[in-house]
């Protein structure tokens, strides 16, 4: 009886090969790949595939057959998901463009090759490693050949993924990344940034399908687990749980809180004193929930300090954070209309992060809108926020502008 083709979608072949070989570092089109590949996958997820089955993914060999289940789970498994339907799910709408390495993305990659991560690392370090991010802010390609090829790498995982979000990219190169990170990354820990950042891209596109897929993914950790983990990266945790309480009530979940009633959270424990800046992550989060009177109270709070960044970072985070008082403080009353004006004009002409600028100035345009509100201001405003969202993907600030509406209603 003849064998049934199995049934897949037809971006999911060709980007589990390209997944593969990322993973392996080897092209797969030769004998001697294919049994490194064998030997791999055998380690990794204790199955063995046949070469001459894995001859048949890559083409080696050519069949008018898709493999068979088992065998796309086996590689799925291989490349980090727990099955190829996990795999097909959450990368349904990805595709398998080639990444082509020029000289300037390997050269980029050779030069943190022998530096230690663990070890202190020096500030002018940090100052290139931002100079290389305004790089691949201006250029695309540049930035998806970086990440690709800095994903391997602990310098490459921590100072390009971990210590430079990337906001700004979050729904292309520096999103399109994390699946090379989620390849490379050596423990849980790792995994659960990545899910983290996927939910952050995925609210902040109102994709409420695939937060929810990535959220029941991080529901797998246990909280004491999780506490065990950095403390910025559990104060990005609690951000994501005030994500998922907005996206609850987008679908008349359950579970979602009353307003004023959002992520309560105790954010203010021993752990999270132990960072220099845990709890802003909450506080701007409930800012963009449209809760800006808890928002204005945690990010105001004593325990969110810069003082242990050095250099940029410093500067960077102190006009983020600056942007996000001033955001919380004005549309909850806490700041007077002349005091945020001298304050937004003081901003306006402050640098923003590189990888934070379009996300930013998404606040700011709100601020200049209403604290400026002419009928010629608010046309111009309204354009370069629809220009904004066109660019970033942040189709989430529609809900947060009507958000403010309401709050101005209610001011009034």
């Amino acid at each position: 009886m003849a064998r049934k083709r199995t049934a897949v979608n037809e971006n999911a072949l060709p980007l589990l090969k390209r997944l593969i070989r990322v993973k392996l570092n080897l092209n797969c089109s030769t004998s001697s790949h294919i049994q490194q590949l064998q030997h791999d996958i055998q380690q990794i997820t204790g199955e063995y595939l046949s070469s001459q089955t894995l001859n048949r993914f890559f083409g080696i060999i050519h069949t008018g057959f898709n493999p068979s289940m088992h065998t796309l789970d086996t590689l799925a498994r291989y490349v980090g998901y727990k099955s190829f339907a996990e795999f097909e799910m959450l990368n349904a709408e990805k595709n398998s463009e080639q990444i082509n390495s020029t000289f300037t993305s390997r050269f980029i990659v050779s030069v943190f090759a022998q530096i230690n991560p663990e070890e202190n690392i020096e500030p002018g370090i940090l100052q290139v490693v931002k100079n290389i991010a305004t790089l691949m802010a201006d250029d695309r390609q540049l930035a998806a050949e970086v990440y690709c090829a800095m994903a391997p790498s602990i310098f490459g995982r921590k100072f390009f993924f971990e210590q430079f979000v990337n906001i700004d990219a979050l729904d292309n190169v520096y999103g399109n990344g994390l699946q090379y990170y989620l390849l490379n990354a050596h423990n849980r820990e790792q995994k659960f940034f990545a899910y983290i950042l996927y939910c952050y891209r995925y609210f902040l596109t109102a994709q409420s399908g695939l937060f929810q897929k990535f959220y029941g993914l991080l529901n797998a950790y246990r909280q004491s687990e999780i506490m065990t983990f950095h403390p910025l990266l559990v104060d990005r945790y609690y951000a994501v749980l005030v994500f998922n309480q907005v996206m609850g009530g987008k679908e008349g979940s359950e579970q979602t809180s009353e307003k004023g009633e959002l992520a309560d959270f105790d954010i203010w424990s021993s752990h999270a004193k132990s960072c220099y800046c845990a709890g802003y992550l909450v506080g701007e989060a409930l800012l963009l929930a449209g809760e800006f009177g808890r928002s204005w109270e945690i990010l105001n709070s004593d325990e969110i300090k810069p003082s242990s960044l050095s250099g940029c970072l410093q500067e960077e985070f102190i006009t983020h954070l600056s942007i996000l008082k001033l955001t919380s403080g004005y549309f909850s009353n806490h700041i007077s209309n002349k005091r945020a004006m001298s304050l937004y004009l003081e901003l306006s002409e402050k640098q923003l992060p590189v990888l934070l600028h379009d996300y930013l100035t998404f606040y700011l345009l709100f601020l200049k809108r209403s604290l400026f509100p002419k009928s010629v201001i608010r046309k111009e405003v309204n354009e370069q926020l629809s220009y904004l969202i066109r660019k970033t993907g942040f189709v989430y600030f529609r809900e947060f502008d009507m958000q403010l509406h309401r709050s101005e209603s209610i001011s009034l």
